[in-house]
């Protein structure tokens, strides 16, 4: 499943009813992407709820306590109840983290688009307040750069999904139900790909089998995307590699017009060639 981030950025509020009405809507939300199995109980965050400030002197933790005493009891259990993974990068995978730390945001300060970034590069869904018509909204375009193994910095576009309230459950529940059905856009071609590729793909971990979906996707829509690395595999005429992650690489075979994925896995499954 996929994990929800706080968009801490966006929890900016005029006041504290305001604030507390916001959290209340947002965690209606987060509960439906829990209760469809869209998302896991968990909350991934840069601080504790004590340390995000929604006004001055005024935190994310005080808002929860004037959520449970305005009777928002169900939704207050919820969000305490959610296990939270402070720093932002607390158990995190570290071929993601790894690519993380080459990301840096270029439409928000460093800090501020970190949980976005990491949205971006591992399908996950940001929750956060509609404090901004920039947040109101079911989905958001992130910018950000990428350092390249080469060294060059190469500049990144990915769409994500935003819930800062519950109406925006429904396209995220859409989407993602949609994704698991096509899993890639040009799914025949893929699937050309070989029983080797597809069996290749259910052993990876779930984290870098949502980033190879990513990287694949941008694949079928321009096979030389920077941070795909695409190129001839040594030795070989009609063997390509492309880049997942530091460690993760897919192999593929250009047949006439037809790309044929024929295998992924770990920086060795170039060996096996």
């Amino acid at each position: 499943m996929r994990e929800m981030v706080l968009n801490h950025a966006s929890l900016g509020s005029p006041d504290q009813h305001t604030a507390v009405g916001w959290l209340k809507e947002v965690t209606v939300g987060m509960t439906m992407l829990v209760r469809d199995k869209i998302a896991e109980p968990a909350l991934r965050m840069r601080q504790s709820h004590a340390e995000i400030l929604c006004l001055s002197n005024w935190s994310l933790g005080d808002a929860l306590q004037e959520l449970r005493k305005g009777g928002a009891r169900d939704e207050y259990l919820f969000f305490v109840r959610l296990t939270s993974k402070v720093p932002l990068l607390c158990d995190i995978d570290h071929e993601v983290a790894d690519r993380f730390r080459a990301c840096e945001a270029t439409t928000l300060p460093p800090e501020d688009g970190e949980p976005l970034v990491l949205c971006a590069i591992t399908d996950d869904i940001a929750v956060g307040f509609p404090s901004a018509p920039v947040w109101d909204c079911d989905q958001l375009t992130i910018l950000f750069d990428e350092l390249l193994p080469d060294e060059r910095i190469g500049e990144a576009s990915e769409i994500i999904d935003n819930l800062t309230r519950s109406a925006h459950v429904q396209p995220i529940c859409e989407r993602h139900r949609a994704g698991l059905r096509d899993q890639f856009p040009n799914a025949a071609a893929l699937w050309n790909g070989t029983d080797q590729f597809r069996e290749a793909f259910a052993k990876l971990p779930q984290r870098i089998q949502r980033l190879a979906k990513k990287q694949l996707t941008l694949f079928f829509q321009n096979y030389r995307y920077p941070s795909l690395q695409t190129k001839k595999m040594e030795g070989h005429n009609d063997l390509y590699e492309g880049r997942i992650t530091r460690g993760y690489r897919f192999i593929y075979r250009m047949t006439g017009d037809t790309c044929y994925i024929i295998d992924i896995g770990t920086h060795d499954v170039l060996n096996r060639y």
